[in-house]
């Protein structure tokens, strides 16, 4: 998906830092009560579950180098969020962070505030 929405915006992956989301949603487990199901909506019961966060993000991380930026260690900050929905899904944000690349910067441009 990432790679068509990039081909038709006619998107190059980013060469710079970037910050990623990954918000997953999970369908409800089968056999819980209502009251349980209404809870967890509501997000008063998380989703502690596997799979883990940290594996959702490299996950996601990896099928994203080359896509939407050119490697995964240019991610320099990453959130990763888990619950219950009514319509299972996962959503993953990748912005541009504003900063020099360490590769391009000098003492100058760095210091510059």
């Amino acid at each position: 998906v990432a790679r068509q929405i990039m081909a038709e915006q006619g998107r190059m992956p980013i060469i710079g830092p970037v910050a990623v989301t990954v918000d997953a949603a999970f369908a409800m487990p089968a056999g819980k009560p209502q009251w349980w199901k209404r809870a967890a909506l509501c997000d008063r019961i998380a989703h502690t579950v596997k799979p883990d966060g940290d594996n959702l993000l490299k996950a996601a991380k990896d099928a994203l180098n080359g896509i939407a930026w050119t490697d995964d260690a240019q991610v320099v900050t990453a959130t990763v969020s888990k619950r219950y929905s009514e319509r299972p899904a996962v959503r993953i944000e990748v912005r541009p962070i504003d900063a020099l690349a360490a590769q391009t910067a000098t003492r100058d441009a760095a210091e510059v505030a």
